[in-house]
């Protein structure tokens, strides 16, 4: 004969099985979880992010055409260099383990307007297949901004994923009335404006010639 007591007794033991059986099959995705979590977060602990030495640029360019396939980028980084565009402080490489696993350059570029004014374009930046979504390219794009502010840059301006760069403040160049030079989305050409912006800072952008090659 059965009493409340005793059917008590039966739900809890089936809701312990329950939650026993549930545990036993999340618990190899949280151990998952928690191992790439911890790995992640000691790669970031000993990343070093530092500015370019003329020693790196080989291992730049390697890097570069990993990334993207082509030579291109890497013709445009060395061209950029040799240019009167190109800020030593604001060339920046991602090292792990004394290898570079990732790379960015901010240079300057022109906003046509009223006026002709210098602002700063991002681009490349690139970062090593195995090392992506780790938070590298995060840091150094955080590192970069950064710099730019503290050098009395004005405005950066960058061709990317929304996605991405919006967690950094970049908004549509229209929302600045800044014209793409490119038909592209709205949304994926972004400006953030740094610490001294000014409202004048509107127009079209125009890329150095080596950079539309």
């Amino acid at each position: 004969m059965y009493t409340n007591k005793t059917v008590r007794g039966d739900r809890n033991r089936e809701i312990k099985s329950i939650e026993h059986l549930s545990l036993r099959l999340y618990l190899p995705h949280l151990v998952k979880f928690l191992a790439h979590f911890l790995k992640v977060r000691t790669e970031l602990e000993l990343m070093n992010i530092r500015s370019r030495n003329p020693s790196d640029d080989q291992a730049i360019a390697e890097l570069n055409r990993q990334v993207f396939g082509r030579d291109n980028e890497a013709q445009l980084v060395e061209s950029i260099r040799h240019s009167d565009r190109y800020i030593p402080e604001l060339e920046l490489v991602a090292e792990l383990n004394y290898a570079i696993v990732g790379h960015i350059l901010f240079s300057y570029i022109d906003l046509v307007g009223q006026e002709t004014l210098q602002v700063l374009g991002l681009a490349p930046m690139a970062v090593q297949p195995e090392f992506q979504r780790r938070g590298i390219g995060s840091a150094l794009v955080q590192v970069g901004l950064e710099a730019a502010s503290s050098l009395g840059e004005s405005m950066v301006i960058v061709l990317g994923h929304p996605q991405f760069y919006s967690r950094f403040g970049f908004e549509p160049s229209v929302s600045y009335g800044i014209e793409s030079p490119f038909p592209v989305p709205e949304e994926v050409f972004m400006v953030l404006p740094l610490n001294n912006y000014q409202e004048q800072y509107t127009g079209k952008v125009v890329y150095p010639r080596m950079a539309l090659k």
